[in-house]
Formats: structure tokens, C-alpha cells, sequence
């Protein structure tokens, strides 16, 4: 009976242990530093993919072939609908990468990928973590396009060549912002900030690790998608208290795979936001004209025509007119009379609003004429209502006498 009794004790102790909060983990003291700056992050809805307004505008095809040409496909769906906080904060304090060589000459090193879930320390290789995270199949691991994915960026890629590659552009700006993307590649750059990379207000920039994968979306290359997934939040307990947590949804398959229980349904907080007209149109790739979004012609000129270099690289007048008239130029002509239809569309609101004011106006003046009328006639009738007594003449001192 005590020994029954014993054992019952030590399946609670275990049990109590494999539920342990969060802030009574042991962890290593490194990691115990990056839990403390965790646990101060706040927490973000992730962006999805609204196809409706991209097909509204033609967008969606290129938007479906810059995430498949990366080997990205789960970005296209929807994401988990339940969320584990303590294996997200556990996850985010304790992850970590490492290569194990191989002892076969001529093969590369195995990608292991260790963090702390569940009550217990676990390594994972990236193939599997891969497929656990539901980012691949595992067919897919077998494939060439797999296998040649790229985890860093090549030495012979510089900053300069990519941004070039993408943009056209042959100087390098200080700031790299997105806005010299195509719209479809400037959705895909604001979906990248606010899954992988967890920033909650990118404003356009185009960081490093940002520039890589974007110009592989461009050139059509594989990226390990678990690689790039783990390198984005590898330093995230280092960012201090400003940062942000986004990606609990697509670590619940991770939890779910060990076991964990203490999921909760997604709060309405943290529903997944649509890229909808509201969000490009604070891209500037939208406008709202009335109830309805329009494209933004001018910002569509800015990333047709790129700035040149020198004045040799300025084309003259006939080579000028020559590429307007080519098919494959860029289409100034057209995005012109996009922009003059744009104008002509504000002019005709503009137009309008000024009408409906002029009326509102006119009516305001004939009120106040009225309202000055009664007023005129009102102070008449009191007069006759009531007349001003008329001051009384005073005796002389003679008549007096």
C-alpha cells in the first residue's frame, strides 16, 4: 500500500515537473537571461495573405511565384488556430543551432537544432524540424531543389548585386527601403517582416537577412525554410524589452509533436491580419478614392523608372522614344495615363465635395438671412407692443409763478 502510495506521489512530482511555469525552468544562465527579456515582449497577430484584393488587382499569380520559388508554400495558408505560450517563451530562451560533421568525407555537416520544451532538453536535425513544423513534406527533403537550398548567402552575392538584381538600380541608397520592390514582391517583403522576422511596424526597411530572401524570391532559388526560420529568432532574447512575439502559430505543431497540453484557442487579439487595401494602402501601393482603392500611379512610376548613374547612362531623346514604343519597355506611357486617370478621378471628388460645400453654403446664407428678418420683424412688433415713453417737458420757473 505505501509502496502503491510511493509511486502515485513520484507521477505527480513528474507530472507537476513537466507543467512547471515558465519562470521556474531551469535553464542555463544564458538562456535564463534571454527568458527574462522574453517575458517582456508583447504579443502580435500575424499578417496573412487576403487573395481576394490581390487577385482584384493581378497580384496573386506573382505573389503564389515568389513564395514557391523560396520553397515556402505554408506562408500560402492558414495558420494554426491554437497557440502555447509557455513552449513559445520556453522555445524563443533556449534555441540554438549546431552542425555535427559528418564522418564520410565529402558529405556536408547534419544541422542540428536543440531548445528546451516540455520539461525536457531536445535536438532535433533541421530535416525533421522541417517536417515537424509542417514548412515540408518529407518527400520533399529527398528532392535536389531541397537539397540545394541555400542555408547562408553565397561570398559571391554582395549587397550591392542583389539589390541591383532586384531593383535595377545601380547605386546602393543609404536606406534600403521596399518601395523600390514590385507591389507583388513588396507584399511578400511585408508578409517576410512580420512572420519570420517579428517586427511589428517594418516601415519598408530592408534589412540584410530581409534583402537575402527577397532576392531569392526574385531569382527563383530554394531556401531552407527551417534555416531561415531559426537564424531570424536565434538572437530574439537579445533585443531587449522592446521586442515582439508573432510566431506562436507556427510553433503549435512543435508543442503538439511533444506533447504539450496547455494550448489556448487563438484570442481575437491575435487573429491573423489581413494584407487588405487598408494595410497597402499605408504602403503607399494603394489609394482610396471614395469607398474604393485604387493603384497609386505614382508610387508605381518610382519602381518602373530608377534613377541613372551617370549622363552617359541617360538615354537620348530618339533611344528614348525607341524603348516607349518596344513592348518590353517598362510601360511609362501607361502608367502616366494610370496616373492622369488618377487625377482626373481626385479632380472629379475634389469637384464634388466643393459642390455639396456650395450648396451647404448657399442654404447656411439663406438661413441666416431669414434668421435676420424675423429678428428685424420681431424688434418691430415690440416697438408698437410697447412704445418708448416720451420724456415729460418741465415747467418754466415763470409759469411756476
Amino acid at each position: 500500500m505505501e509502496r502503491g502510495e510511493a509511486s502515485s506521489r513520484r507521477k505527480r512530482t513528474r507530472t507537476a515537473a513537466r507543467r512547471t511555469p515558465v519562470t521556474n525552468m531551469l535553464l542555463v544562465e544564458a538562456h535564463q537571461q534571454r527568458l527574462a527579456n522574453i517575458q517582456q515582449f508583447a504579443w502580435y497577430p500575424m499578417l496573412r495573405l487576403d487573395f481576394e484584393i490581390l487577385a482584384t488587382f493581378g497580384w496573386e499569380q506573382d505573389v503564389r511565384k515568389f513564395i514557391h520559388n523560396i520553397g515556402w508554400d505554408f506562408l500560402l495558408h492558414e495558420p494554426p488556430t491554437r497557440i502555447h505560450r509557455t513552449a513559445t517563451m520556453e522555445f524563443l530562451a533556449s534555441v540554438n543551432m549546431m552542425e555535427m560533421p559528418s564522418a564520410t568525407p565529402g558529405v556536408p555537416p547534419t544541422q542540428v537544432v536543440s531548445y528546451w520544451m516540455e520539461g525536457a532538453y531536445r535536438t532535433t536535425v533541421l530535416d525533421d524540424f522541417n517536417v515537424i513544423m509542417g514548412f515540408c513534406q518529407r518527400a520533399d527533403t529527398r528532392t535536389p531543389e531541397y537539397r540545394s537550398a541555400y542555408l547562408e548567402k553565397p561570398a559571391v552575392l554582395t549587397t550591392t548585386s542583389m539589390w541591383k538584381e532586384i531593383t535595377g538600380a545601380h547605386n546602393l541608397p543609404t536606406h534600403l527601403k521596399g518601395a523600390s520592390f514590385s507591389p507583388p514582391l513588396r507584399i511578400c517583403h511585408k508578409l517576410l517582416a512580420r512572420t519570420l522576422h517579428s517586427r511589428k511596424e517594418s516601415q519598408g526597411k530592408v534589412t540584410l537577412a530581409d534583402l537575402f530572401i527577397v532576392y531569392y524570391m526574385h531569382q527563383g532559388h530554394k531556401c531552407n525554410p527551417g534555416y531561415a526560420f531559426l537564424k531570424a529568432i536565434k538572437e530574439c532574447g537579445t533585443r531587449g524589452p522592446v521586442g515582439a512575439i508573432m510566431i506562436a502559430p507556427l510553433l503549435t505543431p512543435l508543442a503538439e509533436y511533444w506533447g504539450c497540453t496547455d494550448g489556448e484557442d487563438l484570442p481575437a487579439e491575435l487573429q491573423p491580419e489581413p494584407i487588405n487595401g487598408g494595410v497597402l494602402t499605408h504602403m503607399n501601393i494603394l489609394s482610396r478614392q471614395g469607398t474604393r482603392f485604387i493603384l497609386n500611379p505614382i508610387i508605381l512610376i518610382s519602381w518602373d523608372m530608377h534613377d541613372f548613374d551617370t549622363p552617359q547612362d541617360i538615354p537620348t531623346t530618339s533611344e528614348s522614344q525607341q524603348q516607349s514604343r518596344d513592348p518590353d519597355f517598362p510601360g511609362l506611357y501607361r502608367r502616366l495615363d494610370e496616373e492622369h486617370a488618377y487625377m482626373e478621378g481626385e479632380f472629379q471628388f475634389i469637384r464634388q465635395q466643393f459642390s455639396q460645400l456650395t450648396v451647404r453654403q448657399d442654404r447656411t446664407d439663406r438661413q441666416i438671412e431669414s434668421l435676420v428678418q424675423n429678428q428685424t420683424r420681431f424688434q418691430r412688433r415690440q416697438l408698437h407692443r410697447f412704445p418708448s415713453p416720451v420724456p415729460s417737458s418741465h415747467s418754466s420757473p415763470e409759469a411756476d409763478d
